[in-house]
């Protein structure tokens, strides 16, 4: 591991960084301040002395040179005495004949607008870096001052050298205190690390040693040690309810497979393994291969699937529900044995057909021999009619139920959905069937027939729907009343309403009024010769055609019956 990696590392280096920095920072103000104050004295100096030498200095500019010579050497400075027109009268270091014109020199500038001039500066003489003062003019010369600046670097260069050392002994010592400081903070936490990693491997009972400082530290310890606590008694409950879990799921008769996104089998119960032999690894492994579609199906659309197969020797029925369980994808297959269920399914269709087929035959000769007495008995011809036609109507009720039976019988195995079917045409040739029979009951029948897109379907299982819906409509409305019947298509479905202002249904009805049987109104369903089939024929006719059907309805206002098909969509584009 590398240390700088570390935290003790890190904390080192940024330790001794910040301090790096603040050093540099505080050693190069401290070396501009210090040159400052050396130039600030050293011109104070050369202020004082130029004064001195300027009331030394003869009046007559002829005998300049000798003191100004004599007063540079004493005083260790170069003088410099300066017509105010810039001409160089004298000076201690330079023959002033040879000298040029100073009137550009910036201290003789501000020494004629009576200021003292400074400067610092490079001598065009005599090449080295000096530090110039010149007093204001008095008697028509300057007297200027002159030192060269190898003194203020000398000092400077002392000084450097001092903050230099000094600065090294700070980071010394910082960088020792950092390691000291981190050593002893990140002690505990190594050993925090430590047991950490040993909780990692699966060792619950580790523990962290607690420590009593830093304060923060020991709060970590402590909070570290609470939390495999926590975790040791969540993992004690977690395989707890798995127990428990196991138990349930292995006592249960339905066989539970659960199916990762990625289509991976993660569990089965024993019951599944009976369903379905050893399940297998992946989805892919189901057998039968509708397990395998409904399964992915449910995956991709995120939806519930229902897919029944058969299966094993002897053949089983099994009923199998694919069940999404969370956003990420994974689904629940859960398997049920229906053999049982289809069996007696079975036995009560044949019973239903078989009694069917039987009542018919007594029916038709109730009906026949109804009309043989009605025609041909000559006693109490006053007595007799009546009876007579009694015996027919009942004859002819008897012969519907049977009809409706064998029709229902018919449809719960399905329809055949080979034809193409146009709703409208159908609904035009069976509504004048109905002409009779609502002529006889005062009942007004309209329609609006549009042209509807082609149903996938039997023309014999509609035509029966559209007859039950009409026959109801017309049976239910009082005389005087209303029943309109439209065909259409909306959204690619074809749906057909039937609507009429007849007695209605009660609320509390409208759940059951497609059930076997069931009548809101039994007197009124005698009085008009009602099987109570007829809504559950429409039910299933509508979902063998995967559509629905659905009532709206208003007690003493009328009932509306919508039934809607999906158009068949390879014929949606094309012409009739």
């Amino acid at each position: 591991m590398r240390w700088g990696r570390t935290l003790a590392g890190r904390l080192f280096l940024w330790q001794v960084a910040v301090v790096l920095v603040v050093l540099f920072g505080v050693g190069v103000v401290l070396d501009r301040t210090l040159e400052q104050d050396f130039v600030n004295a050293l011109t104070a100096s050369l202020v004082s002395e130029a004064r001195v030498i300027q009331r030394a200095l003869p009046a007559d500019p002829a005998a300049l040179q000798p003191p100004v010579r004599e007063l540079g050497q004493a005083g260790g400075v170069r003088v410099t005495v300066i017509r105010t027109d810039g001409v160089v009268l004298a000076d201690s270091e330079h023959d002033p004949t040879t000298m040029e014109n100073h009137l550009s020199r910036p201290e003789v500038q501000r020494a004629l607008r009576s200021q003292v001039g400074t400067s610092s500066r490079v001598s065009a003489t005599l090449g080295i870096a000096f530090r110039y003062v010149a007093l204001p003019a008095r008697d028509g010369v300057i007297v200027r001052v002159a030192v060269p600046l190898t003194s203020v670097d000398h000092r400077r260069a002392t000084v450097r050298l001092a903050v230099a050392v000094g600065m090294l002994a700070a980071v010394g010592l910082t960088a020792l205190g950092a390691l000291l400081v981190s050593r002893g903070v990140l002690r505990p936490l190594r050993r925090a690390t430590a047991s950490l990693e040993q909780l990692g491997r699966g060792d619950l009972s580790a523990r962290v040693e607690p420590a009593e400082s830093p304060v923060e530290v020991a709060v970590l310890t402590a909070t570290l040690n609470q939390v495999a606590e926590r975790l040791a008694e969540e993992l004690r409950s977690s395989a707890e309810e798995q127990r428990t879990r196991d138990v349930i799921l292995s006592a249960m008769g339905d066989g539970v497979v659960l199916v990762d996104p990625d289509g991976r089998v993660r569990f089965s119960n024993p019951a599944a393994r009976r369903h379905l032999g050893t399940p297998p690894d992946t989805v892919s492994g189901l057998t039968p291969f509708a397990l395998q579609e409904g399964a992915r199906q449910a995956i991709l659309d995120h939806r519930a699937v229902e897919v029944e197969v058969e299966t094993g020797t002897p053949v089983r029925s099994l009923h199998a529900d694919a069940i999404p369980v969370d956003d990420e994808g994974s689904v629940l297959l859960v398997l049920r044995d229906v053999t049982e269920s289809r069996r007696i399914d079975s036995i009560r269709r044949d019973f239903v057909t078989n009694a069917s087929h039987e009542l018919k035959t007594p029916a038709a000769s109730i009906q026949a021999a109804a009309e043989t007495i009605r025609t041909a008995v000559t006693e109490d011809p006053g007595v007799v009619p009546r009876f007579a036609e009694q015996i027919e109507r009942e004859a002819l009720r008897l012969s519907r139920i049977v009809g409706d039976l064998l029709d229902l019988s018919r449809l719960e195995s399905g329809s055949e959905l080979t034809e193409l079917v146009h709703l409208d045409e159908l609904a035009r040739e069976e509504l004048p069937r109905f002409d009779g029979l609502a002529e006889s009951a005062g009942v007004e029948v309209s329609t609006e027939l549009a042209a509807t897109p082609p149903v996938r379907g039997s023309a014999r299982d509609l035509s029966l729907l559209i007859r039950n819906l009409v026959d109801n409509a017309i049976r239910y409305t009082k005389p005087g009343g209303r029943v309109d019947v439209q065909a259409r298509g909306e959204d690619g479905d074809v749906v057909l309403r039937v609507r009429d202002t007849g007695i209605g249904i009660p609320s509390r009805d409208l759940p059951r009024v497609f059930e076997r049987f069931y009548r809101v109104d039994r007197a009124r369903s005698r009085e008009t010769g009602g099987t109570g089939l007829g809504l559950s024929i429409v039910k299933h006719v509508a979902e063998n055609h995967g559509g629905t059907v659905s009532v709206e309805s208003e007690l003493g206002r009328g009932s509306t019956f919508e039934v809607r098909l999906p158009g068949d969509p390879s014929r949606l584009s094309s012409g009739r």
